[in-house]
């Protein structure tokens, strides 16, 4: 008798004590929900860090490793050093892959986007070839639902990435929007709407072939001229 609620006591202790060492655990863990507020906040060095630590934990949670895997990409793009967009390209490919897996209807395409994009990015600073894989997913995306409208906005300074940006880069600029085949005014009213902050003086929308026959002539006519006149005897 003395026994058995000796063994019963000790039971009782050990799963208290492991209640309390899980709970302590738990609440020293960053939460899926810290991630959803610094992602409002376009904070992608902390979402990064963050989804870091919760995947440490739990390594096949599908939606830190998409904010894993977006932080990853954004972080890729803002890079100088080729070498280390490269490593955060590769961080971004590894964990969007693996939600892919898991993803619902409803984010497979965007997951699928992304994966995209970023397989683009990586054709473009390595020696190796991924365009390949970039058409891949960017064509698996438009199969499943995505709707992509190409834009353009006619601003900048010859700095590039996201940690050169700043606020009122876009105030009175001209965007240049290229839908999809077709008129679909309430898919430009929305883009209309999630650009209104940017501040932008003028929206014009165009075909992708009128957008690259306008380029040529104001932009890349302007880079051929000058680089042949520095480069002329």
């Amino acid at each position: 008798m003395i026994i058995a609620f000796f063994i019963s006591l000790t039971v009782v202790s050990a799963v208290v004590i492991t209640v309390r060492t899980v709970h302590r655990h738990l609440s020293n863990t960053p939460s899926v929900v810290a991630l959803i507020e610094k992602w409002k906040t376009y904070d992608y060095p902390s979402i990064y860090e963050v989804s870091r630590q919760i995947l440490q934990d739990r390594p096949y949670d599908g939606t830190v490793l998409i904010y894993h895997g977006y932080a990853s990409f954004y972080l890729a793009v803002a890079q100088t050093d080729t070498s280390l967009a490269q490593g955060y390209l590769d961080e971004a490919i590894n964990s969007m892959r693996i939600a892919l897996y898991k993803a619902g209807k409803q984010v497979r395409p965007q997951i699928e986007y992304m994966l995209g994009k970023a397989y683009f990015y990586k054709n473009t600073i390595t020696s190796y070839y991924y365009a390949d894989l970039a058409l891949k997913y960017l064509t698996l995306a438009k199969e499943h639902g995505f709707t992509f409208v190409g834009g353009h906005p006619m601003a900048g300074t010859h700095l590039a990435g996201y940690k050169n940006a700043y606020a009122t880069l876009f105030v009175g600029a001209p965007m240049v929007l290229v839908p999809p085949a077709g008129h679909d005014m309430a898919l430009l009213d929305r883009c209309r709407a999630l650009l209104a902050p940017a501040g932008f003086g003028k929206l014009t929308v165009t075909t992708a072939a009128e957008h690259d026959r306008m380029i040529a002539f104001t932009s890349q006519m302007c880079h051929v001229v000058s680089n042949a006149y520095i480069k002329s005897p």
